[in-house]
């Protein structure tokens, strides 16, 4: 009776080890870059989102305080709320009149806003950590001040 017998493997080629662990190295180096890129375009994005809010909450806590001028803390809590999960951690918020205090009809009202901006990645990306944003409104009634 004859015997079969698998067939052997071919043999592998010294340079086939060694590819293997070249394209290994050159996935690691790529992979580094790819991710910096990535996290960069995302904390980017966090940052122009936050400096958006930021601008639409001046604007709005401007209109508040042009026509109810004298009513600071409800004024304030709008902007706070306009700015929500924009902000990591607390936001501060302050009001200058230009002329005269307490306000006259004509004046113009500066609302400024500053948070801290979320990061992402450990500061592997250098984004401004704060976000500072202003807006003014002519004061249009004045009425209970």
């Amino acid at each position: 009776m004859a015997s079969f017998r698998a067939p052997r493997p071919p043999r592998r080629e010294a340079t086939e080890r060694t590819d293997r662990g070249a394209a290994a190295l050159e996935f690691g180096l790529v992979a580094v870059v790819l991710l910096t890129l990535v996290i960069g375009i995302i904390q980017f994005s966090i940052w122009f989102w936050s400096f958006q809010v930021a601008e639409h909450a001046v604007r709005e806590g401007a209109r508040r305080y042009a026509v109810d001028p004298c009513n600071t803390s409800a004024n304030n809590a709008v902007v706070r709320s306009r700015v929500g999960s924009a902000a990591a951690g607390r936001v501060g918020v302050a009001r200058r009149f230009s002329d005269t205090n307490p306000p006259e009809a004509g004046d113009d009202v500066t609302v400024f806003v500053r948070f801290r901006v979320h990061q992402i990645g450990g500061g592997l990306v250098p984004t401004p950590r704060f976000i500072r944003q202003s807006a003014t409104s002519r004061v249009e009634d004045v009425e209970d001040c």
